[in-house]
């Protein structure tokens, strides 16, 4: 495995840390909403989360919170948008890496790609435009992009089971309805490819009383496939074709015994068939650059009660963590910028 791929490589240089300082009762701002006292450098109220009144006073103390949000809730994404990354200064990425509670080399690393990626997720847009103008004194340019416009669970991409590849069009059946989609190749405006990763985890308990509990047995699957999101020139969720569970009978005599082999020649007949298309392949390389503002999803789920023996019963659960939310952030964001020329 590369540095680049390397997850723990970035635990190596930690952000400098800011110093604590209180502050007296004429320095905290009351809360219109819940009428608390809150710390001048907070943007939302620390009990309510309504939008704090801003003074000059508590303006240049503001502090962006940047606290990791739930799976349900809609945020803001900082974007970065331009940035030279041979011109900027150790103690400027420093302070670039404190206000983002980002690891020092994940910041460099995002910086050095010179590519429009997330620094970024703010519950409020109060406090999103505050690390904006906040980056802007520094020097880099972004742009805010709520979750409403990406859109990932509310207009999820279209699952395709098929394809037939036509002169001037290219036809998709979907999974679950069997509908027929098409769109002409000279309007597939982009393709993101990537890799969908899943780990179960399923654990038996045995518990005690007092709630006191041992692990009795423990499995672990994972699976790994091939992704394509495609898309056209309209501004919605897109094709989605995963290599397993696709029929590939679109290829003809082509078609081998491997998904694996047979989603690359998918990708290089659809490249060679929409030469006019954006092809972005980077996910897998920077996937990890992305976890520390789109963390992968996971989930658990009681299996309920197992007999183990008469009069015995232990308790089953399974843990499902994936990337597959995290991977349709990034394909909607690049078509969300490609659609509005960034």
């Amino acid at each position: 495995m590369s540095q680049e791929e390397d997850p723990l490589s970035t635990l190596n240089e930690l952000p400098p840390q800011t110093e604590l300082r209180g502050f007296s009762s004429g320095e905290m701002v009351k809360c219109d909403a819940c009428l608390r006292a809150n710390p001048p450098t907070r943007t939302n109220c620390l009990y309510c989360q309504a939008v704090l009144p801003s003074t000059e006073a508590v303006t240049p103390l503001r502090k962006p919170t940047l606290r990791r949000l739930e799976s349900w809730e809609q945020g803001y994404n900082t974007v970065l948008t331009r940035r030279d990354p041979n011109d900027m200064p150790p103690p400027q990425l420093a302070e670039i890496a404190a206000l983002l509670r980002l690891e020092l080399e994940d910041t460099r690393r995002i910086f050095n790609k010179g590519e429009a990626l997330p620094l970024a997720r703010a519950a409020t847009f109060e406090e999103a435009s505050l690390v904006e103008e906040r980056l802007r004194a520094l020097g880099v340019e972004t742009l805010i992009v709520p979750d409403a416009d990406l859109a990932v669970e509310k207009v999820p991409p279209q699952r395709i089971r098929a394809l037939e590849l036509k002169d001037d069009v290219i036809l998709a059946r979907e999974t679950a309805t069997d509908s027929l989609l098409s769109i002409p190749w000279a309007e597939v405006s982009l393709m993101v490819s990537g890799r969908l990763f899943v780990t179960e985890v399923e654990t038996e308990e045995n518990k005690f009383r007092g709630g006191e509990r041992d692990l009795i047995d423990s499995r672990e699957l994972s699976s790994d496939d091939g992704v394509l999101h495609l898309y056209g020139r309209e501004p919605d969720g897109g094709w989605r074709i995963v290599a397993g569970g696709f029929d590939f009978s679109c290829l003809g005599e082509r078609k081998g015994l491997l998904a694996s082999r047979n989603y690359d020649l998918l990708l290089a007949i659809l490249r060679e068939r929409a030469p006019l298309a954006e092809f972005d392949d980077s996910y897998v390389g920077i996937r990890h650059l992305l976890s520390a503002i789109w963390p992968m999803e996971q989930q658990t789920a009681a299996r309920g009660w197992h007999r183990a023996r008469p009069g015995k019963h232990n308790i089953k659960a399974v843990t499902r963590r994936d990337n597959e939310s995290q991977f349709t952030r990034y394909s909607r964001l690049r078509h969300y910028l490609k659609l509005r020329g960034i």
